[in-house]
């Protein structure tokens, strides 16, 4: 892991091979080593860089009560693209993938999006869809559990309403002592996703974001995550959407043998058409 300084906090970061730079985002309560394999697949053509998002991973906590996660972790990716020579492509996975498109409204070295299942839930609550009202759910469930004290059953519950009934109890005592060390920071990720926040995603950005754009869902993902896609793809002008077919919310991590391929294929035509 390397590390940089961001606006007076540390952030962890991975970084492989050489040749154009693309940046990698992970989902929630996971890190940047989610992103190794694309990084092994990629080295011998591209640098990629995966950082752990504040609170995660190795990487400074957000500042309590201070803003919302992405006033944040905005200011790291910016960092991370303003370094780089030239344009930037970036990946990202759910809340990775949020974070991709609220980066790229604003800076114009981005080439290309490539985003699995962007978790943005304003997009479903400015077209008063009624598959929000899940979000809203577990939300309230996170928060409330662990108002109580209940940090384990709140990480618990997160796991499975994106994972399915029963994911939880199938993971190493590891896996679930870091969700569950992270789930503070869970929490903050759901609190990020209102409307009326500065800075919340809108369908009035999207449609100005003209950039390539390739929308990635599952079959068998939430319905509220699968709106989400649809919301994307109406607006924005350049998109292209793949649908799994079997495939879940989890998938990047999951079934990299399928998702993989369809990532480094978007890669290798955005980057070999900007030469």
């Amino acid at each position: 892991m390397e590390r940089m300084q961001v606006d007076g906090r540390e952030v962890a970061y991975r970084t492989q091979g050489s040749g154009a730079t693309v940046i990698a985002i992970h989902c929630s309560s996971s890190h940047s080593g989610q992103w190794k394999p694309l990084m092994t697949a990629c080295k011998r053509k591209y640098r990629v860089i995966a950082p752990d998002m504040h609170g995660y991973g190795q990487s400074a906590p957000i500042p309590a009560g201070k803003g919302t996660w992405f006033d944040y972790d905005i200011v790291m990716l910016r960092a991370f693209i303003d370094a780089a020579n030239g344009p930037v492509h970036l990946i990202g996975h759910s809340l990775g993938a949020a974070l991709c498109i609220m980066a790229a409204r604003e800076n114009p070295k981005v080439a290309s999006l490539c985003l699995y299942e962007p978790v943005l839930f304003s997009l479903l609550e400015e077209a008063n869809d009624v598959e929000a009202n899940e979000a809203w759910w577990i939300s309230a469930r996170v928060h409330g559990l662990l108002r109580v004290g209940q940090r384990r059953s709140a990480a618990k519950h997160f796991v499975d309403f994106w994972s399915g009934e029963g994911t939880w109890d199938l993971y190493e005592p590891r896996v679930q002592d870091y969700i569950e060390a992270t789930v503070d920071r869970v929490a903050d990720d759901w609190a990020g996703q209102f409307l009326e926040l500065e800075g919340a995603v809108c369908h009035g950005d999207l449609v100005h974001l003209k950039i390539p754009t390739l929308l990635m869902r599952g079959s068998k993902s939430r319905a509220s995550a699968r709106r989400i896609v649809d919301h994307l793809g109406d607006a924005m002008p350049n998109s292209d959407l793949i649908e799994l077919q079997g495939m879940a919310h989890m998938a990047p991590v999951t079934h990299t043998d399928i998702v993989l391929p369809r990532i480094v294929g978007w890669l290798e035509r955005q980057i070999t058409k900007g030469k």
